[in-house]
This record gives structure tokens, sequence and C-alpha cells, in this order.
């Protein structure tokens, strides 16, 4: 496989991954079960992709580890929200702490969906992973925030 779809799998993975974090957060401000909505889009996903059932425990053994450790993520960062509205209100902006916060926040996230990610890569087939490849340029190319529409 070359460099470049090697990059764009990761990628897509990220985005899918990345939607999860996304929502994770967004689960405080509205109700459902995240987890299962999640879990949902999972399976409908491994459906299209064929999955056997010791890829689809497999991964879904590593989705709901890599949420469980967002969701502890999550807990542990609205602890230091407070720090985002102190600097925002104090006399002195403080941009280089609040740049050191916010890659720490994302260096924490990298480290849960790299490797959750790269166990991903490592259960599915490569016909499998081109076809999630396929499947989330497709997704992508029909607009909405980020999409062609909006560059």
């Amino acid at each position: 496989m070359k460099t470049w779809k090697k990059v764009s799998l990761a990628l897509g993975l990220a985005f899918v991954v990345g939607g999860a974090t996304a929502a994770i957060a967004a689960n405080g401000h509205r109700g459902g079960n995240f987890q299962q909505r999640i879990t949902a889009r999972v399976n409908r996903m491994l459906d299209k992709l064929n999955a056997t059932p010791d890829q689809r425990q497999k991964i879904n053994d590593i989705t709901n580890s890599a949420l469980a450790q967002l969701q502890q993520q999550r807990q542990s960062q609205a602890q230091e929200h407070g720090s985002w509205i102190k600097a925002l209100t104090a006399d002195n902006f403080d941009e280089g702490a609040l740049k050191t916060k916010a890659v720490d926040h994302a260096t924490q996230v990298a480290n849960i969906v790299v490797p959750a990610l790269h166990q991903v890569h490592d259960v599915l087939t490569q016909a499998q992973r081109q076809q999630l490849a396929t499947m989330m340029q497709n997704h992508a190319m029909k607009g909405g925030f980020g999409g062609p529409e909006q560059q």
C-alpha cells in the first residue's frame, strides 16, 4: 500500500474516532447513550465490510476501550474548564499557557486514538481497509462541515 493511501486511511479512521471524541464532549449537553450510538455506527460499518464475528468482537472491544478512555479524559478535562475562563477574564492573557494546555489535550487524545486505529488496521484485511477508505471518502464528499462546499 502506498504511503498516501496509508495516510488517507489513517485520516479516515481518525475522522471516525475524532467524531466519537466530539460526540463524547457534546454528550454532556444532550441526553442519550453515546456509547450505544457509536457502537451502532461501528456495527453498521462492520456490516458493510462483511466483517467476521472475530473481527466484530475485536473491533467492538477496541472501540469500547477507546470510548472508556476518552470518557475518562473528558471528565478530567472538565475540571480544567475553569482555567480557560480565568485566562479569558485575566488582566494579562497568557497565550503560551493556553497553547500548552491545548497541545496536552490533543496529545492525550492522540495517545488514545492512534493506538486504537493501529489495532483496527491490524484486524481488518487489506480489502476491508480499502473499502473503509472509500466509504470515508464518499462520506466526506457529501459536504457539510469541512466538506468540499465549505472550502
